[in-house]
């Protein structure tokens, strides 16, 4: 229980962190000096301003920090039941638990947290360069998955997982700023020997989209599209059962990268508002992950997570779905369908397929001067 707790805790205070020291990026800064002289004759805030700025800002932490700490209990429990490594052999369970949701969790609040510092660093620790900022975190359910091929039973293809971050707009910009990142882990087979899984994990440390916004009476367009940096791994887990140990030979962490690399991608995003009070949203993601490399070999256990032998590893995302906007809610609120994969397969094929909820948290972003 103490390892849930500071689970939960580590991930609340990746967005403390990130929020305090900077909310974004390096480029931000420079995005400030660009906007500067379409503003001309404002003074400078002074080093008072700057403090109320930030603590204007940090006033949407702890809302923040209880929805996703939150959440990452949920993934905790969730993945120690869909891989059923509450079971036997012990200790061993309960290590490669905490192995996988450490190496998952540190990585995106490493990046989240490294990139505000240098965020921190390059503007001067000041708030007043943001025009918007906004949170997401998106809560992630399973419901089938490329190497089910059509079979249920077993559980086939349920999982979890989340995917956040920190999306960011300098004044006098149209272009938005999004450090984000996370991963789906679903079951794929279980018998008496041992439960088979499979898990993508993708990172993206920099995208950059222009934002497009028109409005025609009740109806409002915000569209957004630009190109990104992406980090993936595709792995399989293999936890074996009592009886299956004997004869299956898995490491303590019971994780099998296959797929792993980076590479560049895109994003596109698509809403539709009508009287401020329904939104219908949809999302893209393509990113093909050029360098890297594929495990040359894998054991018959986990030979149906592999799509095909030669290819390059691409992520590929499509959501659509329905949301409430922040002015009947404090927070907006969606529930989209998710089809996506991370394989060396045609780009048309999506076998992850599964339910999120999206909850998008505006941040009060400091205003010392007009856009």
């Amino acid at each position: 229980m103490v390892y849930y707790r500071a689970a939960v805790w580590q991930r609340a205070r990746a967005v403390v962190l990130a929020l305090r020291v900077g909310f974004g990026l390096t480029c931000g800064a420079s995005e400030l000096a660009a906007s500067e002289p379409s503003d001309p004759g404002l003074e400078q805030p002074g080093f008072l301003e700057h403090l109320v700025a930030g603590r204007d800002l940090l006033r949407s932490v702890p809302a923040i920090a209880s929805y996703d700490g939150g959440w990452s209990l949920m993934l905790q429990f969730g993945t120690l039941l869909t891989s059923r490594r509450w079971d036997a052999p012990q200790p061993e369970g309960v290590l490669a638990q905490e192995a996988t949701r450490v190496l998952y969790g540190t990585t995106w609040t490493a990046m989240l947290a490294l990139e505000g510092l240098a965020a921190s660093l390059a503007s001067g620790g000041r708030f007043d360069w943001l025009a918007e900022a906004q949170y997401r975190t998106d809560w992630m359910f399973g419901m089938s998955a490329s190497a089910c091929g059509g079979r249920v039973g077993a559980g086939c293809g349920v999982g979890i997982g989340g995917y956040g971050g920190i999306h960011v707009r300098p004044v006098g910009s149209k272009l938005w700023y999004e450090v984000s990142g996370g991963w789906l882990e679903q079951r794929i087979a279980q018998d008496a020997r041992r439960t088979l899984e499979e898990s993508s994990v993708v990172l993206s440390p920099l995208a950059v989209t222009r934002a497009l916004q028109a409005e025609a009476g009740p109806v409002r367009l915000d569209a957004r599209l630009g190109p990104g940096a992406y980090f993936g791994m595709h792995a399989a887990h293999l936890h074996p059962t009592r009886a299956g140990s004997r004869e299956l030979r898995v490491p303590w962490h019971e994780l099998y990268p296959i797929d792993v690399g980076v590479g560049p991608g895109g994003r596109a995003e698509l809403a539709l508002t009508f009287a401020r009070a329904l939104r219908f949203e949809g999302s893209l993601v393509v990113a093909p992950l050029l360098l890297g490399s594929r495990r040359p070999s894998v054991a018959p256990e986990l030979a149906p997570l592999v799509a095909a032998r030669r290819g390059i590893p691409c992520w590929r995302e499509l959501s659509a779905g329905i949301a409430v906007p922040e002015p009947v809610l404090p927070m907006r609120l969606g529930l989209s369908f998710f089809a996506g994969e991370l394989s060396t397969r045609p780009l048309a094929k999506l076998g992850y397929h599964g339910l999120m909820l999206r909850f998008a948290f505006p941040l009060r972003a400091p205003r010392s001067r007009p856009e």
